[in-house]
């Protein structure tokens, strides 16, 4: 607001001419205040002035630029349906409201950023007893909270009406594919939620874990203590723990995840060694890159030799057998 001030001081009463040939007139030394030089006040007037109109005078211009200017500062709340249940708090908001009052008063010091983060790492330390308090208040303010949300929508169904799809155009598979995969059940790419899906061919190998990560991903996953939670609260939860995890116990998984990496190269050597040149020509037309199996992006690891992945009408008898 100072920058823009000092503009409109320094400019023409009587200027009527376009705004560049008096943006390219101005003396920006003149405008330069405290530690901001002529050029960083150019520099900023440019990125200010960049999504304005520019047909108007300088002035006028200046004008709009304080406008939008302050107005960058108001936020502007969304209307809210009166009815609309609230969500429910999740297990470490719940915490953390509940102890933020008791930890200021312990460091006044503390902003509230430096605060947050304190609470953060000591709910972070708690054992699973404690926090077991703090997910079942939200597990069943969450049933209370779905079953608002239904009958919100049983009474406000105009609200949740969605427009059509477009079309994306997607590719309609080939003769080949459609004959090889007529039997194939579909099935999802990622746990629960995920919305892209993919065919599998009957008797293709299940897809490993790309990497230690992954490995200890799929295992938390599943496990009971995490399965009434949301799914990102859920993926949230499964990274907390991974950074909990020590180094030994990472490289057991790495290992682990190698391990299956390799049982799944040569289980699905036998299995393409096993399809028709009919078949295989499908399955490689649906691969996602050229020459690599269809799941693993990155190809087989350094370390593991990825199989001959020839058609079965290029093999000898002797490497058929």
């Amino acid at each position: 607001m100072e920058l823009l001030k000092r503009i409109e001081d320094i400019i023409p009463a009587n200027d009527k001419q376009a705004f560049k040939t008096t943006q390219s007139k101005m003396n920006w030394q003149k405008i330069a205040f405290k530690d901001f030089s002529g050029e960083m006040c150019k520099c900023k007037w440019l990125q200010i002035s960049y999504n304005l109109v520019k047909y108007r005078t300088m002035r006028e211009l200046v004008l709009d630029a304080k406008e939008s200017t302050e107005k960058s500062y108001k936020m502007v709340k969304r209307k809210r349906h009166p009815d609309l249940p609230k969500k429910p708090l999740t297990a470490y908001l719940r915490f953390f409201k509940e102890q933020r009052h008791q930890y200021s008063q312990m460091y006044p010091k503390l902003s509230n950023q430096e605060l947050t983060k304190l609470l953060s790492e000591k709910y972070k330390e708690l054992p699973e007893q404690m926090k077991l308090k703090y997910i079942q208040g939200f597990q069943e303010d969450k049933k209370e909270y779905e079953e608002k949300m239904a009958h919100f929508k049983e009474n406000n169904a105009y609200l949740f009406q969605k427009s059509k799809k477009r079309h994306t155009g997607k590719r309609r598979p080939t003769k080949a594919q459609e004959k090889f995969l007529r039997k194939a059940p579909e099935v999802n790419s990622s746990p629960e939620h995920s919305s892209t899906k993919e065919l599998r061919f009957p008797g293709e190998p299940q897809k490993p874990p790309m990497n230690a990560y992954h490995k200890f991903h799929m295992d938390m996953w599943s496990s009971r203590e995490l399965k009434g939670m949301h799914f990102s609260e859920r993926m949230v939860e499964v990274s907390r723990r991974w950074g909990r995890v020590p180094q030994s116990q990472r490289e057991q998984y790495h290992a682990e995840a190698e391990e299956l990496q390799r049982q799944y190269w040569v289980s699905l050597d036998l299995w393409l060694r096993s399809l028709s040149p009919e078949e295989y020509a499908a399955y490689k037309e649906s691969s996602c890159g050229k020459g690599k199996p269809r799941g693993l992006k990155g190809g087989p690891p350094p370390k593991i030799p990825p199989p001959d992945l020839q058609p079965p009408a290029a093999r000898t008898p002797e490497e058929g057998l």
